[in-house]
């Protein structure tokens, strides 16, 4: 499989892709994978510091584990400059696509990030879900570096 990975042409921006490995991860029920995937592009391997690129996703929620998951928590494509970020939660993910897409980080991009083919099919396939987890994004308040904390409301 890594053969395949390595000879995939460049995704272009928008375009739903393949995560590094497909499939449901035992004892998650059905339909719902084990683990959601985004395809990150313009991640360029000779300027992106890789521990600095995992921390800006990382803020957002956790990150798979080979172990636990059976796939990487980032897997870089450098052929095609660009990587597979695997969140254990829908709701990370889809918050770190929404916080990160269009920003350079770790000295690479601007980030371009599409949800992996199996995160899409979960969206497509369960829209009521996938609406809640945007819904409750917006009224979460998730520190990030760029967000400015307010002073508290006076009595």
């Amino acid at each position: 499989q890594a053969k395949a990975e390595a000879s995939r042409p460049a995704q272009p921006s928008g375009a739903r892709v393949a995560p590094a490995v497909a499939g449901e991860s035992a004892g998650k029920g059905a339909g719902k994978p084990g683990f959601f995937g985004l395809w990150v592009g313009n991640v360029y391997e000779e300027t992106v510091n890789m521990e600095q690129f995992r921390a800006a996703f990382e803020q957002y929620g956790e990150l798979c584990s080979q172990r636990t998951h059976g796939v990487p928590a980032i897997s870089p494509k450098p052929s095609s400059s660009s990587a597979f970020v695997n969140f254990c939660r829908y709701e990370d993910a889809d918050m770190a696509r929404a916080g990160l897409h269009g920003r350079t980080v770790a000295g690479t991009g601007p980030l371009r990030i599409n949800a992996s083919d199996l995160m899409q099919s979960y969206e497509d396939s369960y829209p009521a879900q996938a609406a809640a987890a945007r819904q409750a994004r917006l009224t979460e308040r998730r520190p990030g570096p760029w967000t400015a904390i307010s002073a508290p409301a006076p009595p």
